[in-house]
């Protein structure tokens, strides 16, 4: 009901790390799993994949429909998990646990670069400095481990690893708007249908194993796919793919660990050293920057230097005594002023603007940039712009100081688009605010109780925090504290 406002949370830090490890122990398994099955290398990826995306066909059902466009990035993300099944579990049978592992999970080196040439936004440099040592961690821990291995394994394990981040990208739309299990199982389809083709075509074996082969893939189901892959899918909304996928890196450890028991693949000195220092590397990527921000995933953004000025605001505490500093004050004059020029030419800006409030825990200014950026992209006809902004925007008030206030911004926004014509994008929105807030509906986008009329006395001449003038009639909040205009962010401090 409308007065319904009772919000999810960010999870903590903790439960992050806990359900990042969880999932990183669960794939651990997964090559020795595979590599004590006796089915072929496309058949595992098959039943693997047909077995989740059957569990998970629920979530698929409840989930609302994919865009056109999440189609096809969907299309795309299953392409790529059934290769990378099919070329790592190839590289299995070509080389041992330890190397195939060390070398399918160098993921942070390509998701850093996947992030450099589409988001044109290199990872800092901790992440670079991490990246290198845990490379040259794992590089210890294969060279520490000779026997067994191929230069054609390798290669293929390689090239594994390459197409993960691929898949995590490509998947992060439609779980932003409908959830993680929806995508993964739509995902899971695709893939197995990719490799059951594939099998038939090259005439692998597909079924007729023993009944310990199909007790491994059941466990390979259970762990690996449902706990590993779907806790990093749930992870990935909230930590950076780059961090993510450098986290992955512990997984080596884990499958070496299991290789020594079951395998005898044991590791000498030289590899143990390098199992150190892919640990060392992990925690330098995965590791907060010094402000203490952590920016979820796709919403990344880094504010040229002196952009944002005063200390971080921590969610739920006090704002930045300073505010924002002139730099970004001028950025945002520039977004307003070029929305007043052309109003569907300033979505970019807002989107960048409320990337930047993001990373300085400005939840609430987040919110309010997000939906002016919708708003700009709605009046240029843009639908999926919209939809990618309004649901950064519902990212953003999950995470926001007062909920209930970007709630009712979020709701005023999709009353708009119905009212425009844009229909399917206010459903896309509203949808996903209900799902990601835990509303059973939007409140109303007007305050319920009454206006405390009595502040305009006192409003000050111009924002705290953005110094933009107040010289127009503010917006009040159900609370009377009426809000700036150009920032969202209260006038009365």
């Amino acid at each position: 009901m409308a007065g319904d406002v009772r919000l999810k949370r960010e999870p903590t830090p903790a439960q992050l790390a806990g359900v990042v490890g969880v999932a990183v122990l669960a794939l651990g398994v997964s090559a020795p799993l595979v590599r004590g099955m006796e089915a072929g290398p496309l058949a595992i990826a098959a039943w693997r994949t047909a077995a989740a995306s059957l569990l998970l066909a629920p979530a698929v059902w409840r989930a609302p429909a994919p865009t056109r466009s999440e189609h096809l990035a969907l299309a795309a993300a299953g392409a790529a998990l059934a290769g990378h099944f099919a070329l790592w579990f190839t590289s299995l049978q070509l080389t041992t646990v330890l190397r195939s592992t060390v070398l399918v999970c160098l993921t942070p080196l390509w998701a850093g670069i996947l992030e450099w040439a589409v988001d044109r936004e290199p990872p800092p440099p901790r992440f670079w400095l991490g990246a290198a040592l845990a490379v040259a961690g794992s590089g210890a821990l294969a060279g520490g481990h000779m026997e067994g291995g191929s230069v054609a394994g390798d290669a293929l394990a390689t090239l594994a690893g390459v197409l993960w981040p691929l898949y995590l990208r490509l998947t992060r739309g439609y779980r932003r708007r409908a959830n993680s299990l929806a995508a993964m199982g739509r995902v899971c389809a695709v893939a197995s249908a990719i490799c059951f083709g594939l099998g038939a075509a090259t005439g692998e074996r597909l079924a007729g194993w023993s009944a310990d082969t199909w007790a491994l893939l059941a466990l390979a189901v259970a762990l690996p796919q449902l706990v590993g892959h779907q806790g990093l899918a749930w992870a990935v909304a909230w930590v950076p793919a780059s961090r993510l996928s450098a986290a992955t890196l512990l997984e080596p450890v884990v499958a070496a660990t299991l290789a020594a028991l079951w395998f005898h693949e044991r590791p000498g000195a030289g590899a143990i050293a390098g199992a150190g220092l892919v640990l060392v590397g992990v925690w330098v990527c995965v590791g907060r920057d010094r402000s203490g921000a952590e920016v979820p995933v796709g919403m990344r953004g880094r504010p040229n230097e002196g952009m944002l000025r005063g200390g971080p605001m921590r969610m739920g505490g006090a704002r930045p005594a300073q505010g924002l500093g002139p730099h970004a004050q001028a950025a945002l004059k520039r977004a307003w002023d070029l929305r007043e020029r052309d109003p569907s030419g300033s979505a970019a800006e807002f989107e960048r603007m409320a990337r930047i409030a993001s990373e300085r825990d400005m939840a609430g200014m987040a919110t309010h940039l997000a939906l002016q950026g919708a708003r700009s992209a709605a009046a240029g006809g843009n639908d999926d712009t919209v939809i990618l902004l309004g649901q950064a925007a519902v990212q953003y008030a999950s995470g926001a100081r007062n909920p209930a206030k970007s709630a009712r911004k979020i709701s005023g926004l999709v009353a708009e688009l119905r009212a425009g014509g844009h229909a399917a994008s206010a459903e896309a929105i509203e949808t996903a605010a209900k799902g990601r807030l835990g509303l059973s509906a939007l409140p109303s986008p007007t305050a319920a109780s009454g206006l405390n009329r009595s502040a305009k006395r006192t409003l000050p001449r111009g924002c705290p925090t953005c110094a933009a003038p107040v010289d127009y009639e503010p917006e009040y909040g159900e609370d009377g504290v009426p809000d700036c205009r150009y920032c969202g962010v209260g006038l009365l401090g």
